[in-house]
């Protein structure tokens, strides 16, 4: 299996708290995986509660860019990329051995 995986961070959810304003407190994800060898892809979804900003280092939730919203997902949740595209690789070989086995092909 040759797998991409396309990662896109928001919307994101936050309020005022703590004498900050737009302070982020859960990003929804999407990744994408697409195999170009069988030409199959799914899709995970899912959202991560965020930590608590710290207020020397604070980027408002409008001012957060992919890579912020990486960070910050990245810190709640470590393993979260490595987990999901494992999920997503077993799904997709998965589907490719149910299809081999029913004679189904992609082209």
């Amino acid at each position: 299996m040759a797998i991409t995986y396309t990662w896109h961070f928001g919307p994101i959810k936050g309020r005022n708290r703590d004498g900050l304003a737009g302070v982020a407190e859960v990003v929804h994800w999407k990744v994408t995986a697409e195999d170009s060898e069988s030409g199959l892809s799914d899709i995970g979804r899912g959202m991560t509660n965020l930590l608590p900003p710290d207020p020397d280092n604070f980027t408002a939730l409008g001012n957060a860019d992919q890579a912020t919203r990486r960070t910050w997902v990245l810190a709640a949740e470590p393993n979260l990329i490595t987990e999901t595209e494992a999920l997503l690789e077993a799904s997709l070989s998965e589907l490719a051995e149910r299809q081999s086995a029913n004679g189904f092909r992609i082209d």
